[in-house]
């Protein structure tokens, strides 16, 4: 496990240091508008998700479509900063329409960590180097996806707030 993972667990977790956590979740990035205005050299559109009280803060990256006959895919890229600790992750996604007669889904899609085109590839790698700069480290899927056990979570959500 990420070390630092390891440390923001065991601070709320394990310690109960749960007003860490609730300052933690109210923070912004300083850097939000300087992250976008970088990132629409290779996008054409940029939301920002970043509700108070939630550890992250999602920034959805879209693509222009392409299309060639009947082929109609979309590209879009999501990178989740966490506001709780200095680490950042991204996942790429596509969509196709579906055109088959015996579909049962309208369109076909997926994720992964590594992007499906070069424009993907080019904003991972240019806000990468940007977050890296400014103190962050990269997480990749796999790790975000570890279970751990005995890990005990408040049963009332206003005893963790």
């Amino acid at each position: 496990m990420n070390k630092i993972v390891y440390d923001c667990i065991d601070r709320i977790y394990k310690k109960k240091d749960y007003i860490f956590f609730r300052e933690k979740c109210k923070y912004v990035p300083i850097y939000c508008n300087s992250l976008i205005k970088t990132a629409k050299v290779v996008c054409s559109k940029v939301s920002v998700y970043n509700a108070e009280d939630l550890p992250s803060t999602e920034f959805w990256f879209y693509f222009n479509k392409y299309e060639e006959g009947s082929l109609h895919v979309e590209y879009k890229s999501l990178l989740r900063i966490s506001n709780i600790a200095n680490l950042f992750v991204f996942q790429h996604e596509f969509s196709v329409k579906n055109n088959d007669p015996n579909r049962l889904d309208p369109v076909l899609d997926g994720f992964n960590e590594q992007g499906y085109t070069t424009f993907q590839y080019d904003l991972e790698e240019i806000l990468s180097d940007f977050l890296i700069e400014r103190g962050l480290k990269k997480l990749y899927l796999h790790e975000i996806d570890e279970v751990i056990c005995d890990l005990k979570i408040p049963e009332n959500v206003g005893d963790f707030r």
